[in-house]
């Protein structure tokens, strides 16, 4: 229903009239468009005194990008007619969340309670256009007892969502469906009804898709099931530890340096005999437990049950000695203040400098100081490790933290080893591996914000990532300061034409400064949508470059697909979650990627992190002509390109993982657009 809103009436004011009553009410431009029983509506907006209402049907797809309006009105329409019908055992927030009134405290298998909170069973609702369909996503999760803090809050809930995988995400969603769509009692909106009823939705189900192996089928082509689309599972990238030895390749970066050594193993004495560390540490703190632990680094230390093996000893492992400094290592004056503290850091960074010669810094933080070290107020916000960071980058330091509980964590040694030592050989300058398949005439971008809120908002930096070649070469990074920033409705900043252009011909410049050629094409990867003056200005900056793909990629966390496989003449649950590398095509220009998903390794299947369901990546090409399958095999590649991790990917690429980091760090960096860095100075 449509009513004249001359008289403006407020978000806070319709929610007011649609109070304890099945009806929902929006404002939107000059009207409120109101959803439910006429008459309840005609007597709520009376008291309001509003009574001219006209009758309109509703015919919204739910991809229109002007559609979040009408969407919070259905949305809340939806879950008030679930709940109120079921006053007795549901309730509502009306905006997204359904709950059981009944409540329940986790027990193990012993039936003892894991937590001191009381939690209900609760679903989340969002209405949403996908495949070309107004679909209702139903996504399980749980609500905590009210008056829990925002930190304790998620790791409770973690901890019990957290361990619901496939199958058990899957009995959860059927229960919910049961209750949503009880005996066809659950009445649901169709546009057509002339008094704005909601009606029953008989024909309710799951969407289907079909997904092919890419080895048994290349076509996206229909299945023998109905399905609403169909795609395949992409080839996992392998990652090269050689340059001369094309047959040293593996899925796995821990796994391929344990095999092979790293990449850059014959240039290793020709750059340095040794990787020399320097180490800063507080005044009056016992420097043997760090030193005991440093020196521990040539042994040999048990690896976990599945993915994290048996760590070799470093110099096993990437055949460089590690030259770690006797006692009397530069001293820390420890002061409470964070900000004072950083500041003493980053001077006896200095004096190291000029002092003596090193590869990498590092900077140990005792377990009685904590860790991390910040201020976050409503008025103020520290972080001692990005400030250190952007210190150190300007003077050229390669540094890396090391956190007192670390070092003394016996079950997680051969992890702590792994990582920490993959750190120290990267910031020396050396490449543990490459990718396989990059191609080595495209340039890669990703571009990342930062919003300083305790300056003006205008005060953006944007970091710029360049990736250039599979060999990690032209891993560097710009920052930059936009002129004239828009911004959209949930605060996130947009490049003015000119900013994109100057940024499109600052990408062209520093691409030829490295290799003295003009890329044959130009990827840029984003989080947010490419606007108009972002698309124009971008390719006015590229003007030479004939091939240009603008890429949007965001996680899609509402959209949960459930594993299964035929086994005979029936669909059954799968054990695991979506593969890693499963690809659906919504369109031409746009598709749902599982960078993060179940894989097969040596030892078996391996799901990373084993958290829940996983959710896919959207994939949005806003520009360019490069087939949707291609732009996601390259994303899947570049998932396995962070040298900051031994994970097997990453959930995002590098481009856009490292470029958020940079911009995060970047803005206590006086911007000098000229100047390039080094992405392992911000490791």
């Amino acid at each position: 229903m449509e009513v004249s809103n001359k008289e403006f009436i407020s978000w806070k004011k319709c929610k007011e009239l649609c109070l304890h009553k099945a009806i929902a009410m929006v404002p939107f431009n000059d009207a409120i468009f109101a959803l439910g029983n006429i008459e309840e509506i005609r007597l709520s907006l009376k008291s309001a005194n509003i009574l001219s209402i006209n009758t309109v049907p509703l015919d919204v797809s739910f991809s229109d990008v002007n559609a979040g309006v009408l969407q919070n009105l259905v949305t809340s329409a939806f879950l008030k007619s679930v709940a109120l019908k079921r006053n007795k055992e549901l309730r509502t927030d009306t905006r997204r969340f359904i709950w059981k009134k009944e409540s329940f405290c986790p027990e193990n298998k012993w039936g003892r309670k894991t937590s001191r909170y009381n939690f209900h069973k609760a679903v989340e609702i969002c209405f949403s256009n996908r495949f070309n369909k107004n679909v209702v996503i139903i996504t399980p999760t749980i609500k905590i007892q009210e008056g829990v803090g925002r930190h304790t809050k998620s790791v409770e809930i973690n901890k019990i969502l957290g361990w619901q995988h496939n199958a058990k995400f899957n009995d959860d969603l059927k229960e919910w469906e049961g209750i949503i769509f009880k005996n066809g009692e659950c009445n649901f909106f169709l546009t057509g009804e002339e008094n704005q009823q909601f009606r029953v939705l008989n024909n309710a189900k799951p969407i289907g898709c079909g997904i092919y192996k890419s080895s048994l089928r290349t076509t996206y082509g229909p299945m023998e099931y109905k399905t609403v689309s169909n795609g395949i599972v992409l080839e996992e990238p392998s990652l090269l530890f050689s340059p001369v030895d094309r047959y040293k390749l593996d899925i796995s970066p821990i796994m391929g340096l344990s095999r092979f050594s790293p990449y850059s193993l014959q240039f290793t004495n020709v750059v340095s005999s040794s990787i020399k560390i320097a180490i800063l540490t507080p005044e009056g703190i016992d420097e043997d437990e760090l030193l005991n632990f440093l020196n521990s680094a040539n042994l040999e230390h048990p690896g976990e049950k599945d993915y994290v093996i048996k760590f070799k000893g470093f110099e096993s492992t990437y055949k460089i000695p590690l030259c770690i400094p006797e006692k009397g290592s530069y001293l820390i004056e420890h002061i409470e203040n964070p900000k004072q503290l950083g500041e003493n850091i980053c001077r006896a960074a200095e004096r190291i400098k000029i002092k003596s010669s090193f590869d990498v810094l590092l900077i140990y933080i005792p377990s009685i100081w904590g860790y991390p070290i910040r201020i976050d107020s409503p008025d103020d916000y520290f972080d001692l490790h990005d400030y250190v960071k952007a210190f150190c980058a300007q003077k050229g330091i390669s540094s890396q933290f090391i956190a007192g509980k670390s070092i003394n964590d016996e079950l997680q040694k051969s992890r702590i080893w792994w990582w920490l030592s993959l750190a120290l050989y990267t910031k020396a300058g050396y490449v543990p591996w490459v990718l396989d398949n990059l191609d080595d005439s495209v340039a890669y971008i990703g571009i990342g914000y930062s919003i300083n809120k305790f300056f003006h908002k205008n005060n953006i930096t944007i970091g710029c990532s360049h990736i250039y070649n599979r060999r990690g070469e032209g891993l560097t990074f710009r920052l930059r300061q936009l002129e004239n920033p828009f911004f959209d409705r949930k605060k996130n900043p947009y490049m003015s034409k000119d900013d994109a252009r100057r940024m499109g011909e600052g990408i062209i410049q520093l691409f030829f400064e490295q290799n003295k050629v003009l890329p044959a094409r130009v990827v840029i990867h984003k989080l947010t949508p490419f606007r108009k003056d972002e698309i124009e200005g971008l390719t006015l900056g590229l003007q030479n470059i004939k091939n240009i793909d603008l890429i949007e990629i965001n996680i899609d966390n509402n959209l949960k697909f459930i594993a299964s496989s035929r086994k005979n003449t029936k669909i059954e649950v799968s054990n695991y979650p979506m593969e890693r590398g499963s690809l659906l095509i919504d369109s031409p220009s746009k598709a749902y990627l599982w960078v993060h998903g179940s894989m097969l390794m040596p030892f078996g299947p391996y799901y990373q992190g084993k958290r829940r369901v996983p959710s896919p990546m959207v994939i949005k090409r806003h520009y360019g002509s490069t087939n949707i399958d291609i732009l996601a095999q390259e994303i899947l590649g570049l998932s396995k390109m962070d040298y900051n991790s031994l994970d097997v990917y990453t959930p995002l690429p590098c481009t856009v993982l490292t470029a958020k980091r940079i911009a995060k760090i970047g803005q206590l960096i006086p911007i000098d657009e000229k100047r390039s860095f080094d992405y392992r100075l911000f490791m």
